[in-house]
């Protein structure tokens, strides 16, 4: 994985930030997934004064095992040979030990089988919390 600063502020804080993953299966006989491919952007404080929040874009490819695919088929189940997922999220931070993190994601060809639904829609919260903090502060006479 490559996750790198892409611009900074004066203060050389990251504003931007890419990330290129790739993952290929050394399993091919356990795996249903013979590659996966991601990429993104991350804009951090994308509004001003809020320095803990972070929108980001990304886009997945994955590419299903061959065997996988000839046993769906021989099955009678169309499947095809690869999905693409296209996602759009905001994390706000509530708290510093709080956050809501919406997510939207379109994922086409689901299960590589563009006959079915050539696009599907999938929206969602997360929620992240960081008890460490807390127990962090409460042992140092934060109460």
């Amino acid at each position: 994985m490559i996750d790198q600063g892409l611009v900074k502020d004066a203060d050389n804080n990251v504003k931007l930030g890419g990330f290129v993953r790739v993952v290929p299966s050394v399993q091919n006989d356990r795996n249903i997934v013979n590659l996966e491919v991601d990429a993104g952007l991350n804009w951090f404080e994308p509004i001003p004064g809020r320095p803990d929040d972070v929108a980001g874009a990304a886009v997945t490819y994955v590419s299903f095992e061959n065997d996988y695919i000839q046993t769906e088929q021989a099955a009678g189940n169309f499947l095809g040979t690869q999905q693409t997922i296209f996602e759009l999220t905001y994390l706000v931070s509530i708290t510093e030990w709080f956050s809501v993190q919406p997510s939207f994601q379109l994922v086409l060809d689901p299960q590589g089988n563009p006959a079915a639904m050539p696009g599907w829609p999938v929206c969602g919260p997360r929620r992240r919390s960081r008890v460490s903090s807390v127990a962090t502060r409460w042992g140092n006479g934060w109460k």
